[in-house]
């Protein structure tokens, strides 16, 4: 009984691990390219495993392991969407930190998210108790204040 266990154990782990390549295998491999060309260190996948998602007909690999996550949103052609990428206070532009205290002074940063298109063009969603959007301009785009 206890070989039919340990067999059925090991079938199921290979099989597990077989579906999980078959997962990798389906990212089309300009996405991929793309991906390890402004992330290099994610060829590594054993150190850096990369997790990835469709949003709205295209890839999104996320990596965790540099000093912090990174992500990148890429059409099926191996064209970036976007970049995302956690940032500290301190890297706001001068203008969204003044429109963060002139309108939020009393609401504490939980964190920032810098969104960069693929025209170069930098978006900043911050969550405080709501998530507000700006431009790098210190336009409010949107937020989900209730």
């Amino acid at each position: 009984m206890k070989k039919i266990l340990i067999l059925l154990s090991l079938v199921l782990c290979v099989q597990f691990a077989h579906s999980q390549k078959n997962k990798q295998t389906k990212i089309p491999q300009a996405v991929m390219d793309k991906f390890v060309f402004t992330y290099p260190n994610s060829a590594d996948t054993v150190a850096y495993p990369i997790k990835w998602e469709r949003v709205k007909g295209n890839y999104k690999g996320t990596v965790q392991g540099f000093k912090a996550m990174a992500s990148a949103v890429i059409d099926t052609a191996g064209n970036i969407v976007r970049i995302e990428k956690p940032i500290h206070i301190q890297y706001l532009p001068e203008k969204v930190k003044t429109m963060m205290n002139s309108t939020y002074k009393d609401a504490q940063v939980k964190s920032i998210l810098q969104i960069t298109d693929a025209k170069g063009k930098r978006f900043f969603s911050i969550v405080l108790e709501f998530q507000p959007m700006f431009d790098e301009e210190g336009n409010l785009l949107k937020t989900d204040k209730k």
